[in-house]
């Protein structure tokens, strides 16, 4: 038996125990590390066929894999094996998942003698559907002083504890794959998916957010995006052919009405509004699927209305809340029983005794709290229209703050300064019921509307 050796594993190592040190001084809840594996690759095999230079591995895995993978994965080109070495780390919780990855993506580009820090990241956490079911966060990195790419395996508990299992189904399931479908998945999607609880399915990160965060910019992450190609699978399904759609058969040729389509220039949904019966007859769609393609079209357009539709009326109905709440506020009494000051005119702007010189409102309503007035320069709570300053309403004008004081609520990205000119930025408004006279705190606010900022 030839002797065997790993030259690089040690390096390898010693960037993952730094890793795991960073973890630990971070505060990174680590459930499980799995020791540094590499692939196992004979001298002999070395020399001949990869020609890798001076390396030589150890693993228990065997040659045939790394060769398997070479000419039939990579044709060849053995400079795209990415996990010659590689680790894994398993977390109870994404929080500590995420983090860690951020504390190793650091530890990594700090380092000199790994060339290009974190080389790729792989997120199969965040997709709405994987093959198969099985997710991680896969990340591929340089062993120190060397040109060997490694990969770093981000583990949650739930998906790790099952790995064997999904392995050995995922092999089994291989079989069955015939050109670029998998009739083993394509069956458990069609007959067994439907009868799993809703609350045994996973849902990825992006969409799971997507639902619960209507007025983020990115809410459609995580969402399939909806395709001509994807509607005619859905409307026209049709297993036997290569693109999945049904079609027509012309000298003994079939032809989707998806390439029937993109070849007539409809390769854009909003593109299908146009169609007219008799541009489907023109370009040979059979009569029964003319009346279906229309039915399934008219619906689809129509169900994207309705939910503009039914978007606009929340939006107007929180609108209409809020400004019920702010009006509420505003007539609040304080526990003196005298009545708020209401808004005030006054044509000179903000009297010149109120510190103002810090706007940082970009929107319509901010607030300052300490900043107009209050007792002794400190404690008050003002509203204030920023397209026209010199009106404002005094929301609570009782208690003197420490004016050097600052309270931060970092969750909502908020700094309220007591007896300076900070305010709310954002397009958010908060609204503060009591200011503390004691240690300078604010000790209870009531929020409209999260801040953006």
């Amino acid at each position: 038996m030839i002797q065997r050796t790993n030259l690089y594993k040690s390096a390898f190592e010693g960037f993952i125990k730094e890793v795991s040190a960073a973890f630990n001084k971070e505060h990174v809840k680590l459930k499980k590390m799995a020791p540094v594996m590499c692939k196992n690759i004979e001298r002999t095999f070395y020399k001949v066929v990869l020609k890798l230079h001076n390396l030589i591995f150890i693993s228990e895995m065997g040659v045939f894999v790394v060769t398997k993978k070479t000419y039939y994965v990579y044709k060849g080109d053995h400079t795209q094996l990415t996990d010659l070495l590689r680790c894994s780390f398993v977390f109870d919780s994404f929080v500590d998942l995420y983090k860690a990855f951020g504390v190793f993506e650091n530890v990594a580009n700090s380092k000199s003698d790994m060339k290009g820090g974190v080389l790729r990241a792989k997120d199969r956490f965040d997709p709405e559907k994987m093959p198969f079911g099985y997710r991680d966060l896969l990340v591929n990195v340089m062993c120190p002083g060397t040109s060997v790419v490694c990969e770093v395996q981000f583990h949650h508990k739930i998906f790790y504890d099952s790995k064997k299992d999904s392995h050995y189904v995922y092999k089994r399931a291989r079989l069955f794959d015939v050109g670029e479908r998998n009739l083993a998945y394509e069956y458990v999607t069609d007959h067994i998916k439907s009868k799993i609880p809703p609350e045994q399915k996973y849902v990825s990160c992006k969409l799971f957010i997507s639902r619960f965060n209507k007025d983020d910019d990115d809410d459609d992450h995580g969402k399939k995006e909806v395709t001509v190609s994807s509607l005619l699978k859905e409307w026209f399904p049709d297993k036997n052919n290569e693109d999945g759609v049904a079609g027509i058969t012309e000298d003994g040729k079939t032809v989707s009405y998806l390439q029937i389509l993109v070849d007539q220039g409809y390769d854009k949904v909003e593109g299908l509004k146009d169609l007219t019966d008799d541009d489907l007859k023109e370009m040979k769609f059979k009569p029964g699927h003319r009346k279906q393609f229309i039915k399934n079209r008219d619906n689809y357009f129509k169900s994207l209305e309705d939910k503009e539709k039914q978007e606009k009326e929340e939006k107007e109905k929180e609108e209409k809340e809020r400004e019920e709440k702010e009006k509420e506020i505003v007539q609040t009494k304080t526990s003196g029983g005298k009545k708020e000051e209401q808004i005030e005119e006054d044509n000179s702007g903000l009297r010149e005794t109120k510190n103002y010189n810090n706007f940082l409102a970009k929107e319509k309503i901010f607030i300052v709290c300490g900043a107009l007035g209050g007792s002794n320069g400190g404690g008050g709570v003002y509203l204030v229209d920023t397209a026209s300053p010199h009106k404002y309403t005094c929301i609570r004008e009782d208690g003197y703050v420490n004016g050097q004081a600052m309270c931060r609520i970092s969750n909502e990205k908020l700094y309220i300064c007591a007896g300076t000119s900070f305010g709310a930025k954002g397009g958010g408004m908060y609204i503060f019921l009591h200011c503390s006279n004691k240690e300078g705190k604010i000790v209870y606010f009531s929020s409209i509307k999260k801040s953006n900022n």
